[in-house]
């Protein structure tokens, strides 16, 4: 089952399973849940997951399964952590001032909403994720200093 809802004039959301998916037209819309809905059942692009997991392992002497157990315990599973991810990001994403802001803006917002998403699914006393987002923030402030 799906619900669609008109939120703008040129807006629709729709919820298919426990996806948003938004579009200009009703059909968008629910095409853009159905295919969030099957890129979390395939997974999601580990590219720059993988990457970090590796140096992590390298690091510490510890296996993928240690490295991602470890992961785990510290900002939740990763399914719910990527699902509450890129719920905040549609909601970024969709905003009215979206469109004007500059890519490192964007990029600072994407990143700052996978650091709410650890912190909401896993330890909220982690430290480092908090730091984080204030880095991410502090980017985008020294580059508007620079204007």
């Amino acid at each position: 089952m799906y619900e669609c809802k008109k939120v703008k004039e040129d807006l629709w959301a729709c919820a298919y399973q426990e996806f948003l998916g938004f579009g200009k037209t009703h059909n968008l819309a629910l095409q853009d849940a159905v295919d969030k809905y099957d890129k979390a059942l395939r997974g999601v692009d580990m590219g720059v997951y993988k990457e970090q997991v590796t140096d992590e392992m390298e690091a510490t002497d510890m296996d993928i399964d240690e490295v991602l157990e470890a992961r785990g315990k510290r900002y939740g599973e990763y399914r719910k952590v990527a699902m509450t991810s890129q719920m905040f990001k549609d909601i970024c994403h969709t905003s009215s001032a979206w469109q004007e802001m500059e890519h490192y803006q964007q990029e600072s917002m994407d990143m700052i909403c996978n650091k709410l998403a650890r912190i909401c699914c896993g330890d909220p006393y982690y430290e480092d994720s908090w730091k984080d987002i204030a880095g991410y923030a502090t980017l985008v402030s020294k580059e508007l200093e620079k204007l």
